[in-house]
C-alpha cells in the first residue's frame, strides 16, 4: 500500500536533493523561528531546533573545505601527468634513444608499447607505467642518471596519488556526517511542522511563513547523467548560471573527460575546462569551467572508449 502523502516527511525529501539545498531550508527555518521568539510557543521551537542547524552548518562547511582540499590534490596529481606527457617523457625517450636506437631489442623492452601506457588509461595505471619503467632502466649504467629521475619522478606522483586518495576517503567520511545532520534537522523541522498545525489548528495557512517552501516546492532538474562516445563531445544541460554556482562532476568511466562551458551545443571549450579523471569526483565553481556568458555545458571525451559521468547541480 502507498504510504499516505501526509506521512511522508516533505522536507526530508526536498534536502536529500542537493546539500546546499538542505542547508537553505534549515537556514530559513532556523531564522523565522528566531524571529518569533518573543512568543514563547516560538522560542520553544527555536530553542530545540537551533543546535541541529549549527550540525547541519558546521558539517556543510567541513564538507565544502574537504572538498577544495581535495580539488588541490587532485590538480597537483593531473599537473605532474600533464608535465609528463609534455615534458618528461619526451626527455627520457631522448636520453634513451641515445643509447638504444627505436625498434632495437633494447628500446622495446623500456618501451613495450611506446607511450601509451603514460599518455593514456587511468591515473594507476599510468603511475604504474613510470614505476616499469624505472624498474625496467635497472642496471643499464649509462642511463643510471635516467633511472634516478624516473624514480625521483614516480616516487613524487605515487605520493600525491596517496595524498589524493586520502582526501577523497575524508571527503566521504565528510558527506557522510552531512547526510546524518541533515536527517536529524529534518526530522526535527517534520515535527515542529506538527506542532504548528496543532498550534494553528484553525487555521493551518499561519503555518507557511515558517517554512521555505519556494525551495521545498522546486522540482528542477538537478543530476544529469550521459555517456558520452569515443571521440565526440555531448551537452549536458543549456542553463544561465551565476559566479557562485556550483557543480558536482562524477566520472563513472574508465576514460579521462573534458568538461566546459560552450557557446553552443556542440561547440569547444572557448576559455576554460577541467578534466576529471575515470573513478573520481569533484566539486567545480562553475567559472573554473568557463565564463558566464556561454551557457552551454557541455562535455568531451577524446579517448577511443566510451565514457561516463554524473552531473549534479548544486
Amino acid at each position: 500500500m502507498k504510504t499516505w502523502i501526509f506521512l511522508t516527511n516533505p522536507f526530508l525529501t526536498a534536502a536529500n536533493r542537493t546539500f546546499s539545498k538542505a542547508l537553505k531550508i534549515s537556514t530559513y527555518h532556523d531564522a523565522q523561528l528566531q524571529a518569533h521568539t518573543s512568543d514563547p510557543f516560538f522560542a520553544g521551537l527555536y530553542a530545540v531546533y537551533h543546535p541541529f542547524h549549527l550540525a547541519v552548518a558546521g558539517a556543510y562547511s567541513s564538507w565544502k573545505s574537504q572538498g577544495g582540499t581535495q580539488k588541490g590534490s587532485t590538480l597537483t596529481v593531473n599537473q605532474l601527468l600533464d608535465l609528463m606527457t609534455k615534458s618528461k617523457l619526451s626527455d627520457w625517450e631522448y636520453a634513451i634513444l641515445g643509447v638504444y636506437k627505436k625498434s632495437t631489442p633494447g628500446f622495446v623492452a623500456l618501451f613495450p608499447n611506446g607511450r601509451y601506457p603514460f599518455n593514456s588509461g587511468t591515473i594507476e595505471s599510468r603511475v604504474a607505467a613510470v614505476k616499469q619503467l624505472g624498474i625496467s632502466l635497472n642496471g643499464i649504467t649509462t642511463l643510471a642518471t635516467i633511472k634516478a629521475e624516473v624514480d625521483d619522478f614516480y616516487a613524487q606522483l605515487s605520493a600525491d596519488r596517496t595524498t589524493q586518495l586520502g582526501h577523497f576517503g575524508n571527503t566521504e567520511n565528510k558527506s557522510d556526517a552531512l547526510e546524518a545532520a541533515i536527517t536529524t534537522a529534518m526530522i526535527e523541522m517534520f515535527a515542529n511542522y506538527g506542532l504548528m498545525i496543532n498550534h494553528f489548528k484553525a487555521n493551518p495557512v499561519l503555518a507557511e511563513p515558517f517554512f521555505d517552501l519556494d525551495t521545498i516546492r522546486n522540482h528542477d532538474q538537478i543530476i544529469f547523467l550521459k555517456t558520452v562516445p569515443s571521440s565526440s563531445k555531448k551537452n549536458i544541460l543549456k542553463h544561465t548560471f551565476s559566479p557562485t554556482d556550483e557543480i558536482k562532476i562524477t566520472n563513472n568511466g574508465t576514460m579521462s573527460l573534458d568538461l566546459y562551458l560552450s557557446s553552443n551545443a556542440d561547440g569547444d571549450p572557448v576559455n576554460n575546462k577541467v578534466t576529471l579523471e575515470p573513478n573520481t569526483s569533484e566539486t567545480f565553481t562553475i567559472t573554473d569551467l568557463g565564463t558566464l556568458d556561454n551557457t552551454f555545458l557541455n562535455v568531451s571525451n577524446p579517448n577511443a572508449t566510451e565514457g561516463h559521468c554524473k552531473v549534479e547541480l548544486l
